[in-house]
């Protein structure tokens, strides 16, 4: 696929065509997610679908509280009895799309763990760690 992109003069440029590539591809994952988890029903799944509406910038617990309409502490007490919390709802979210992107091959680790969130590259990293045991590099590796 040939992408043009008009810059005042109608030329080829394919660093920007990746990056434009990458940007979809991002977005068609989490579409995909989404619309898989929509399946599921109860408070699990509304937080679920209101933590992958922005990977990059997920709403803490507080704005997700408050866009359901009902306090964090109720927020908190209904995932419990859903045998859930914000946090694990979080990290399953970030866990999967981190899979799929490195899967992907088409962002580096770095780019995946800002897409996911993540400030420092260490943070995710050791994350990734604690839900595969191995570094996402070798995941990535293990994968291909």
């Amino acid at each position: 696929c040939i992408v043009f992109l008009y810059d005042g003069e109608w030329s080829f440029t394919p660093d920007r065509a990746v990056r434009w590539r990458n940007h979809l591809d991002g977005k068609l994952q989490c579409r995909n997610l989404l619309e898989e988890r929509r399946s599921r029903t109860g408070l699990s799944g509304q937080v679920r679908d209101l933590l992958l509406a922005s990977p990059a910038q997920p709403p803490n617990a507080h704005e997700i509280a408050h866009a359901l309409l009902m306090s964090p502490r109720t927020l908190r007490h209904r995932l419990g009895t859903e045998g859930t919390s914000y946090r694990e709802l979080l990290d399953e979210i970030r866990q999967r799309l981190s899979e799929e992107m490195l899967i992907g091959g088409r962002l580096t680790v770095a780019e995946t763990a800002s897409r996911l969130g993540y400030v420092e590259l260490s943070s995710f990293s050791q994350a990734f760690r604690r839900w595969h045991g191995m570094s996402p590099r070798a995941f990535r590796s293990s994968r291909t």
